[in-house]
């Protein structure tokens, strides 16, 4: 039994297949029975060698065609899923480092409201001397608190005519010489013993100027406090005062030794002394500055002065 030549089969296989050319005995069927049926009208050649590659081509095609077109409907628009292809950013420019300019608590020394130990424990005192720092230009400089006048930070403990410096000590019960400069012979026996006689003694020092003594509190203790000046005529030379004895200009002496204790670093110097009676033992905080320090400066003395604490 024979399968019947069914035309539409034919092509249907054909086409599955992939074939490009009939045979000659089924391309003669499949025409005499095409030619009994009734035709659409075609302009064109029958035979197709590569159907089965054109069919294919063409869906291929058809599907880039319509994703590109549905891609561009989805992405090319502002009203999409996307606002368009994201651009490439530009590549951000690093700044080129900088020299830094130095900062304030770098130029200008001791942090404001730090605190300054301007005596450590010393004498029969077992806690420290504190004083809090009010303004910039403050510099620790070996245990002296120095202020140079121009901000930048001492030289090795020279100063300059329009700088301060602070320190503290104990001396005790001092010996109080009538003439600073001429101190080994008029050094007194005897040691001054309260706040009184220690303010009397340095207020009637000659060619001093004093001012007059003024009653102080430091931390709830009792002091006084004198300034006094050294004359800017006296004669000086390689950091001496060479008409002076031992080339020193001498405000107290230690009692223990009968020497000269406390002197000055040059001619035309103030010095704010501030002598704290602490249980009976006195303590001395000095202020040093000259006719050419700025006056802010010498208001931050006295404030440095005025803000000493006691404690560990």
């Amino acid at each position: 039994m024979t399968t019947p030549r069914d035309p539409d089969r034919l092509i249907h296989h054909f086409l599955l297949e992939g074939e490009e050319q009939l045979g000659d005995q089924v391309f003669d069927a499949v025409r005499a029975e095409i030619e009994h049926k009734p035709q659409r009208a075609f302009v064109g050649p029958w035979r197709m060698p590569t159907m089965s590659k054109i069919v294919g081509f063409g869906l291929a095609a058809a599907a880039v065609v319509v994703v590109v077109i549905v891609g561009s409907q989805l992405f090319g628009s502002a009203g999409g899923l996307g606002a368009g292809p994201t651009p490439t950013p530009e590549p951000t420019a690093t700044p080129e480092p900088s020299m830094a300019e130095p900062s304030s608590s770098a130029a200008t020394g001791l942090p404001v409201g730090s605190s300054f130990t301007l005596v450590t424990a010393e004498g029969p005192l077992e806690s420290s001397i504190h004083a809090t720092i009010p303004a910039p230009g403050w510099w620790d400089d070996g245990g002296t608190l120095t202020n140079t006048g121009d901000g930048t930070a001492p030289d090795g403990g020279s100063l300059e005519p329009d700088g301060a410096y602070i320190f503290g000590t104990w001396i005790g019960e001092p010996l109080i010489p009538s003439d600073p400069c001429q101190w080994a012979s008029t050094m007194p026996d005897t040691p001054a013993t309260t706040l009184e006689e220690i303010a009397a003694g340095l207020a009637s020092q000659a060619t001093r100027d004093a001012s007059t003594p003024v009653d102080v509190t430091a931390d709830g203790h009792p002091g006084t406090s004198i300034t006094l000046h050294v004359p800017g005529d006296i004669a000086y030379s390689a950091n001496e005062f060479t008409d002076c004895d031992e080339g020193k200009f001498c405000t107290l002496g230690f009692a223990a030794e009968a020497t000269c204790y406390m002197w000055y670093q040059g001619p035309d110097e103030f010095q704010e002394i501030w002598i704290i009676d602490v249980d009976g033992e006195f303590y001395y905080m000095t202020g040093n500055y000259w006719p050419g320090t700025s006056p802010d400066v010498v208001e931050e003395v006295g404030a440095i002065l005025g803000s000493m604490t006691f404690g560990e």
